[in-house]
């Protein structure tokens, strides 16, 4: 019987390191934020190798390596491209977040929400947000067609 129980603590104590080392590797191209609409998947990606060459940064470090008034400024130039068949487009909210992978930490982002403007109204939609890393390179979101099966698929993995 003490056997058993030996056996079964072992077979627990692989399994959860293999499930620590899979977690930990496995950030490659981390989905930061997503939202699906219909058969659309929307979806801001950032890659662990792009981010890696950013500088490491935490809040006790002191001031981020961009600002916010200089990274605001970055992505709202993207922002105003991106949307140009609006009148304008105004930045909505600034967060600043942890890249949540283990093999990269005190690496940040800044994530943009923005509001495009039409006639001076706010035209609200899904997606319209983009990361800037502190490279002051913007990533911004890709657009997926999802079919109903894939769309249900991602809902049962939640």
């Amino acid at each position: 019987m003490r056997l058993n129980f030996n056996f079964k603590k072992s077979v627990a104590i692989v399994s959860l390191q293999f499930v620590m080392l899979t977690n930990a590797n496995a950030c490659g191209k981390m989905a930061v934020l997503s939202t699906e609409t219909g058969n659309k998947r929307i979806e801001l990606i950032i890659e662990e190798n792009k981010i890696a060459k950013t500088p490491a940064w935490n809040p006790t470090m002191g001031e981020p390596p961009i600002s916010v008034a200089k990274a605001s400024a970055i992505a709202l130039a993207w922002a105003k491209n991106r949307y140009k068949r609006f009148d304008s487009v105004m930045i909505r909210e600034v967060t600043l977040v942890e890249y949540t992978c283990a093999s990269q930490s005190s690496r940040w982002y800044y994530r943009f929400d923005f509001v495009p403007l039409m006639d001076n109204n706010r035209v609200y939609g899904s997606g319209n947000w983009a990361a800037l890393l502190m490279d002051g390179s913007v990533i911004q979101p890709i657009e997926k067609v999802v079919t109903p099966a894939a769309s249900k698929e991602s809902l049962q993995r939640k």
